[in-house]
């Protein structure tokens, strides 16, 4: 090192020139280095996970999805109506949204009691109701809606959000702003609270967080008596400013590096600067600081100073280097890019700290050696703390390495992402809001797809999907284009189910074109569509229990199925087949009591007895069979009747003969027709009975439909003891039994390949198999992945890191027990980090690893220079050390007034590790490594 350290002074114009020109090229680079603040940006990029997430994202729109909300002691007033179509026209207006969607400008879809559907607005366009009738006609529509309760108006009728979709492409830091500006100015004055979220919502709450006048006082308090005390432990200006420029030229470096090789940073990654600059800090302040305390002119105080601990300086930067290299086995960027990022900070740092410190504390004059307060202070840390102790300090160490050890075993894996916030923040308030009354803000999706999703064997699958959703604790909401389905089916045909033939569906599809609340649950190409829900919480230790539950859902469906027509089947297979549509009904029937009962039901026994409703021709007592007549005359007196009878003609007789046909067929039917309609009118349409025949067995079809749906609900509530009275209480439940008792009805059973070998005795042909993949995807669920992996990344981090620690400090100490001591000082300043996480309740997170690195950078620091001290015989270095880590362990304490939570953790464990890297190489050290003769 002496050596070196005359080269660099006599050559140290050279020093300049070369680190002024690496410094300029990492410049340009740094200058290039791309950020993105969006949450989404910390996930692995090539993840399939992650990859799923971001396609299903797009073809949907979650992933520019962000919202707005109005909370009101009553949401369906006028006043209140005009503000929320004020706020949704406002943000619908911000250039770059696709569309803005509330209950103000949503259609509503009902019967027209002429056999079809009627579409209107739910709010009137031209004008918002003053009447409470009119107002509570709306209430209603919305409310008793299930698409649109708990979605975008929250069920007690307080609340409803705006959904906010953005084209693709917009600045996430500009959209964010201005949506709220837009908003804000709508509602301004107006009654009712407003929340604002979603990704650009919350990037524009950071950055004006990070850039407010909080956070820079903070980080003005922070640096500021970080370099005042710096500047006091070394007692020199040109010390100070050698340190500040190592560690500030060491930050840039690092950054152009990254730029070179084309790394984002993001809200992970951004803390890099400050990393750098704590683990730099002291290593310059070694050679400073030593200098300072030298005899001679600058250059013999230079010379003296590296010799003395520009090892341990250097040493510092590669052990730091390479045990941040061990974030290359933690399979994700974020910990790779942070680890690359800091290895080529603390090496750069290690290097200056030999080359450029030396170089300009050089031209320093020959001045006595410096003395402070803070020098006799640190001394008396010498002679009171450490040299007559040894014997104490170090079982002491050991025991607390125990202690700590066993606490860091229980550190909490329960990981609330809410927490980096403050209390009372816009993001905090938003997420109270959508866990009281949305379901909370954890959107995922069960991605279905096939050929056409369409397909009423895909749509009952997703209404199965829904059911099983519905018995997840914590799963709140679910929602499928099946549901839109079955509305229009109970609606137009009279039939509570997913509908049961491709042609009634192509039949209401014109209806929903070019809706976007449709476009959200299916694209446009009908190959997938998706079941979608949220979690009551954004903790991961209810997401967790949830997306286990959740992902069984989507192992539930099956990968293919046979769609059978029941008209097509031989009468010897019909009962079999009844045993099937019996079987799914019950199926769907034991979710729904699960959810409403919290029971299971004996299925036996209802199973047999929707079978025989199914199998058996029922019995048309004098009630069913006046019901088929009345509807039969209905029809022939309507404007829709195939047959036009005179005004004055009386159905009855015809309507009371048709009534009287067991199972009518069509020339059953059309024998009445001609005995029974006028001369006259047969002569004038003589194909109006064949017309009609099919339209007058259909209309017997679904009486009998009807009746067998009431007596499978009598049936139900008999066998299940609370149905009924569950039933009574919660409307929703009652329109999910009647649908699933409706399956009995269908026409078409929807089976797996082994079920239809089973009755058929013989395997589907190829082209009746209906293939359709389920897959579950959203935040919840790649975060959930990334949360679950994390302790294994950690496990392999910290092995591979304490092998490259082990390697780096055995080269720098260059003896087996100097190896020892200082792998033993660092592990015990790693393990208190950790075991004070256990205590303070800070869960094992992204930024554990950071508080790691953090730990290894001041712990390898100052166990070098106290071996480096011990093993040339020299005084135990204990006010140096102190003066390495006492300026960062209090400027940095100051981080802890910041606003965000990531931030005050980070000023926490920067002291922590400070003071427990400081105590544990004086302690630890000094007692197992003996001393050689002085130089």
């Amino acid at each position: 090192m002496e050596r070196l350290a005359e080269t660099v002074v006599r050559r140290r114009i050279a020093v300049f020139v070369a680190v002024a020109i690496l410094s300029a090229i990492a410049g340009v680079f740094a200058a290039k280095l791309p950020t993105d603040m969006n949450v989404a940006a910390i996930l692995p990029a090539e993840n399939p996970d992650v990859v799923f997430f971001r396609v299903t994202g797009e073809r949907f729109g979650t992933n520019f999805v962000n919202m707005s909300a109005l909370e009101a002691d009553d949401l369906f007033t006028n006043e209140n109506l005009t503000t929320l179509r004020a706020m949704t026209n406002a943000a619908a207006d911000v250039r770059g949204v696709k569309f803005a969607m509330s209950v103000t400008n949503l259609l509503d879809m009902q019967p027209d009691g002429e056999g079809s559907i009627s579409v209107r607005e739910i709010v009137p366009a031209d004008g918002i109701p003053t009447e409470a009738a009119e107002l509570d006609h709306i209430r209603h529509l919305v409310l008793d809606n299930d698409m649109l309760a708990g979605n975008l108006a929250s069920p007690d009728g307080k609340a409803a959000l705006i959904t906010i979709m953005l084209e693709p492409g917009q600045d996430p830091k500009i959209m964010g702003a201005a949506l709220k500006d837009a908003i804000r100015k709508a509602a301004d004055g107006r009654a009712g609270t407003v929340y604002f979220g979603g990704v650009e919502m919350i990037v524009d709450f950071l950055g004006k967080t990070i850039g407010g006048t909080g956070m820079v006082i903070t980080m003005s308090l922070t640096f500021g008596v970080f370099i005042v005390l710096l500047g006091l432990f070394i007692g020199r200006v040109l010390g100070l400013v050698a340190s500040l420029a190592t560690a500030g030229l060491a930050t840039l470096w690092s950054l152009g590096a990254l730029g070179a090789m084309g790394v984002t940073l993001n809200l992970f990654t951004s803390m890099l600067p400050l990393l750098v600059i704590v683990v730099a800090v002291p290593m310059a302040t070694l050679i400073a600081r030593a200098a300072a305390r030298a005899k001679g002119t600058g250059s013999e105080r230079t010379v003296i100073a590296v010799k003395q601990f520009g090892g341990a300086a250097l040493g510092a930067g590669f052990v730091t280097a390479l045990a941040s290299l061990a974030s290359l086995a933690m399979d994700l960027p974020i910990f790779q890019h942070i680890g690359i990022g800091l290895a080529i900070g603390s090496a750069s740092a290690g290097i200056l700290a030999v080359t450029l410190a030396p170089a300009l504390l050089s031209f320093g004059g020959e001045k006595e050696p410096a003395h402070s307060i803070a020098d006799r202070l640190l001394g008396g840390i010498t002679a009171a703390g450490v040299e007559g102790k040894r014997a104490v300090l170090l079982p002491v160490a050991l025991i607390v390495l125990v202690v700590f050890g066993f606490l860091a075993t229980r550190i909490s894996r329960d990981v609330n992402p809410m927490s980096t916030f403050p209390a009372g923040s816009e993001p905090v308030e938003t997420e109270n809001l959508m866990q009281r009354g949305f379901g909370g803000s954890q959107l995922f999706q069960i991605n279905v797809h096939s050929a056409d999703v369409r397909h009423p064997a895909v749509l009952e699958q997703m209404d199965l999907a829904k059911r099983r959703l519905l018995n997840i604790k914590n799963v709140n909401y679910p929602q499928s284009i099946a549901d839109v389905l079955i509305m229009l089916n109970t609606n137009l045909n009279n039939e509570p189910s997913t509908p049961d033939e491709i042609d009634k569906i192509n039949n209401m599809w014109f209806m929903l074109e070019g809706q976007a609340q449709v476009d959200m649950l299916i694209d446009r190409a009908f190959t997938d569509a998706v079941v979608q829900a949220r979690i009551g919480d954004i903790d991961s230790s209810v997401v967790g229990p949830a997306m286990e539950k959740i992902n069984e859902v989507v192992d539930a469906v099956p990968h293919k199925l046979v769609s059978v027509s029941l008209r097509d089947r031989p009468s010897n297979e019909l009962d079999k087949w009844s045993e099937a549509l019996a079987e799914r009904a019950v199926e769907k029937l034991g979710l729904d009591v699960r959810r409403g009962l919290d029971k299971d039901i004996d299925s036996k026994d209802l199973t047999a007895g929707l079978a025989a409703l199914r199998s058996e021709k029922p019995t048309i007592d004098s009630v069913l069979r006046s019901e088929i007549q009345d509807r039969y005359a209905a029809y022939l007196k309507s404007d829709e009747a195939d047959i036009v009878l005179p005004d004055d003609f009386d159905v009855t007789p015809t309507a009371e003969a048709l009534a009287f046909l067991d199972d009518p067929s069509e020339p059953a039917v059309i024998d009445v027709l001609k005995e029974k309609l006028p001369a006259d009118v047969l002569a004038e349409d003589p194909a109006g009975p064949t017309y009609a025949a099919p339209i007058l067995v259909g209309i017997y079809n679904k009486s009998i439909k009807r009746w067998r749906h009431g007596e499978a609900l009598k049936l139900a509530r008999e066998k299940i003891n609370g149905l009924a009275e569950a039933m009574a209480k919660d409307p929703s439940l009652n329109a999910s039994v009647s649908s699933s008792l409706w399956t009995i009805n269908s026409e078409t059973a929807n089976v797996t390949p082994q079920k239809y070998e089973e009755i058929t005795g013989e395997a589907p042909q190829a082209d009746n198999v209906i293939e359709l993949q389920a897959r579950v995807t959203g935040w919840p669920q790649v975060n959930d992945m990334l949360h679950r992996a994390l302790p294994k990344m950690m496990k392999a981090g910290g092995f591979l890191a304490l092998i490259l620690l082990a390697v780096g400090l055995f080269i720098g100490t260059r003896t087996l027990i100097g190896t020892v001591a200082a792998l033993l000082c660092v592990t015990v300043t790693a393990v208190v980090n950790l075991g004070l996480m256990t205590i303070l309740g800070v869960p094992l997170d992204n930024i554990t690893w950071v508080i790691l690195l953090i730990a290894v950078g001041l712990a390898s620091s100052s166990a070098l220079a106290v071996v480096g001290s011990r093993r040339r015989g020299l005084p135990l270095p204990a006010a140096t050390v102190g003066a390495m880590m006492l300026p960062v362990a209090v400027g940095f304490a100051f981080l802890m007034l910041a606003e965000l939570g990531m931030q005050a953790l980070l000023g926490v464990f920067i002291a922590v590790s400070a003071l427990a890297a400081l105590t544990a190489s004086l302690a630890i050290v000094p007692g197992l490594v003996g001393e050689d003769e002085p130089e």
